[in-house]
């Protein structure tokens, strides 16, 4: 069985030290930070994260989920310069990377994609 953000946690710590956390709420935080301690401590390596909550824009997802994603991913493009690596922690907020800065972009990185070529891998 693939969990659906194991496969990005797992990639996130072994290619990267200094990580930031995206959400919309503290309680994703919570159990993201927790993964990545317990992988952490599994594969044995010194990583930081720090977390941010992007919660005002939340009402806008059922609204206006293309502002939504696009301030989410502007948001995300300051968060991404600061840091080696910075994860969207949810599923609904996967596709603000589209609407994130291409000079950043490659920075900032989505469970939904990873977990789909881990299931691939674990097919074929």
């Amino acid at each position: 069985m693939v969990k659906i953000d194991e496969p990005i946690i797992s990639y996130l710590v072994l290619n990267f030290k200094n990580i930031g956390l995206l959400a919309t709420a503290d309680t994703v935080l919570n159990s993201v930070e927790h993964q990545l301690a317990k992988v952490a401590k599994r594969l044995n390596r010194q990583i930081s994260w720090h977390s941010f909550v992007k919660g005002d824009t939340w009402p806008l997802l059922s609204k206006d989920p293309e502002n939504f994603y696009k301030i989410m991913g502007e948001y995300a493009s300051q968060l991404a310069e600061k840091y080696e690596a910075l994860l969207l922690t949810q599923v609904s907020i996967a596709p603000a990377r589209e609407f994130a800065s291409e000079k950043v972009r490659e920075k900032i990185f989505a469970a939904p994609y990873f977990a789909v070529r881990a299931l691939k891998e674990l097919l074929l």
